[in-house]
């Protein structure tokens, strides 16, 4: 019964050791798509802040310029009476 158990024990040491790669290439990858997800989620946050910063700029530079303007055309119109 020796010979068969060392068998027994040989087959099982090979199972578990297909089971422990299987699971070493599954959290391998999943670690790899939570990297990535991360990855994507961090540059979103980031985007965010700087698409409303642009944003508000834009707004503010607008307004100024119309603000601007009608301030030229002011004093246009005093120069020319």
């Amino acid at each position: 019964m020796t010979a068969e158990s060392s068998k027994q024990s040989a087959e099982s040491a090979k199972q578990t050791a297909a089971l422990v790669a299987t699971m070493d290439s599954k959290l391998s990858s999943a670690k790899e798509e939570l990297k990535s997800e991360l990855r994507y989620e961090n540059e979103k946050l980031a985007e965010s802040p700087i698409a409303r910063s642009e944003s508000a700029n834009s707004a503010v530079r607008e307004e100024f310029d119309a603000k601007i303007s009608s301030e030229i055309r002011v004093v246009r119109t005093r120069q020319i009476m």
